[in-house]
């Protein structure tokens, strides 16, 4: 989907205002909105365009998974994106466009999973939408530690938890510019991993 790569090429431009941003986004959640009521004809669209996989076709799809809780599409997807390095982007970038709501579930068994790989991803869908993902985030970045291949991922996870309160955390107040400042420097490091 070229507004989803739009999207991540503006979000980290510095002159870009966020009134251009919500435009933007207003037009992806139409997009994805028009899938989701296509329903079956819109998940063919989806899984045909997983053919030239891509971050945009892995976020539609993703998207799409998530939102009507298909695990085996999902499985899937982690595959795709666990053997395709070009998609992983797409699918962390899903986790983070849907509600939290629509991540019930889905994010315990991510992280409870043995595979690192999807674990991360838990991870950073629980970072995304600012939730505390308890002892395994500590777990996983001393696992990381231990095999001496500091993950970009886990550094962008360790920097969200650190330096952006959590939901269940009473929230110092702060000032817009430096929030949209941290999650520029945030989805540049992420943009780094994909």
């Amino acid at each position: 989907m070229a507004l989803r790569s739009t999207r991540s090429v503006l979000v980290r431009a510095p002159h870009v205002k966020l009134q251009l941003l919500r435009r933007l986004d207003d037009r992806l959640a139409a997009d994805l909105d028009g899938l989701s009521v296509a329903s079956d004809f819109g998940r063919t669209l989806c899984l045909a365009a997983l053919e030239n996989v891509g971050r945009g076709s892995m976020f539609t799809a993703a998207v799409g998974a998530i939102e009507v809780c298909d695990a085996a599409l999902l499985d899937k997807l982690m595959a795709i994106a666990e053997a395709e390095p070009n998609a992983r982007a797409g699918l962390v970038s899903a986790f983070g466009w849907v509600s939290e709501s629509s991540l019930r579930g889905i994010t315990k068994a991510l992280l409870e999973s043995a595979n690192v790989f999807r674990r991360d991803i838990g991870l950073a869908a629980r970072a995304m939408h600012q939730v505390d993902p308890g002892p395994v985030l500590a777990s996983a970045i001393a696992e990381s530690a231990s095999q001496s291949m500091g993950s970009a991922l886990n550094t962008v996870l360790l920097d969200v938890f650190i330096n952006f309160p959590l939901k269940n955390r009473k929230r110092p107040k702060q000032r817009s510019r430096d929030v949209h400042r941290h999650v520029a420097r945030c989805a540049s490091i992420v943009a780094a991993i994909g």
